[in-house]
């Protein structure tokens, strides 16, 4: 019984893991699209105040 309740909670912990890899990985996809619309965002500012100034 007790060797099934180890194999069981491994089984568990596996997935929970790749669950949690998942989340980790679209939450990193997530910080570098918004860092590559800031990136973009602050050219654009840049390029128009530029052209106001001018």
């Amino acid at each position: 019984m007790y060797i099934f309740k180890k194999i069981f909670l491994v089984c568990i912990l596996g997935v929970f893991q790749s669950l949690l890899l998942d989340v980790f990985k679209s939450l990193t996809r997530v910080s570098t699209l918004f860092y590559e619309f800031q990136d973009v965002y602050f050219f654009l500012h840049l390029h128009v105040c530029t052209h106001i100034d001018a």
